[in-house]
């Protein structure tokens, strides 16, 4: 891998990294707003709900957005998977973030595709920890019990620190393409 190329990695990282910062930031603001209307008393105690239904349909809705997080994590994040699946896409040459490689080298052409299916995962697995903030927040305003709300919020905050999209991800898939 020459300089050209891992500098072209390094800011197509940089450009989806800042997203991914993105993305988390807006779930840290909605649990300190969530916060400040416990910590405030700015919501009404009485439940609009029943807690314990409100509780039962969150956590079913939750477990199954976990569990679609870790089966296309471990299903599809997978070097032989996401080039057979990245075939679907086709890179556009002429966009900058691909600048650093040959429209003319077919291996250049596959790992432009497959960083476009890794990319395309990784913003709906990034989209599903994100709505289970939404969910533990829309909780919290029905049935505005703190403690649960921050459990499901831990979950949807690991969610998605564990899927931080790394380097090594895009210099392995270019390593294995090119081997």
């Amino acid at each position: 891998m020459d300089d050209s190329i891992k500098k072209g990695l390094k800011q197509l990282h940089d450009k989806f990294r800042s997203l991914w910062i993105v993305v988390l930031i807006g779930m840290i603001l909605l649990i300190v707003i969530a916060y400040i209307l416990h910590h405030f008393q700015i919501l009404d105690n009485e439940p609009v709900v029943n807690p314990l239904d409100a509780d039962k349909v969150s956590l079913v809705v939750i477990v199954l957005i976990v569990l679609v997080m870790f089966f296309i994590k471990r299903s599809y994040l997978v070097m032989s998977k996401i080039i057979e699946k990245s075939k679907k896409y086709s890179a556009d040459f002429n966009n900058a973030e691909f600048a650093f490689l040959s429209a003319s080298n077919e291996n250049h052409t596959k790992f432009a595709s497959a960083v476009l299916y890794i990319n395309k995962l990784y913003l709906r697995i990034w989209f599903m920890a994100d709505v289970i903030v939404i969910i533990a927040f829309v909780n919290f305003i029905l049935a505005p019990f703190i403690n649960t709300f921050l459990i499901y919020s831990f979950v949807g905050l690991y969610s998605i620190i564990s899927n931080y999209p790394s380097i090594k991800l895009y210099q392995k898939l270019f390593t294995y393409i090119n081997s």
